[in-house]
């Protein structure tokens, strides 16, 4: 059970970032004007994207452990 809930929450935190990627994209393809300012924010979200995606999987990792030592 707590797996199961364990993995549905990874795949929600997953999706909140991505969604949340896509919005910031979106928005800075209204509100800049050139296509070179446009592609520059469009790759500085998607590293951040990159990042957070990676630090999201870290911390999971660490809370699986510390929960496997709780349960020892």
């Amino acid at each position: 059970m707590r797996r199961k809930r364990d993995n549905r929450m990874r795949k929600f935190s997953k999706i909140v970032i991505c969604v949340g990627a896509l919005i910031m994209i979106i928005l800075g393809m209204i509100v800049h004007d050139t296509w070179k300012d446009r592609i520059y924010f469009s790759l500085a979200v998607l590293f951040v994207t990159v990042l957070s995606l990676l630090w999201n999987i870290v911390a999971h990792n660490i809370m699986d452990k510390f929960r496997k030592k709780e349960n020892e």
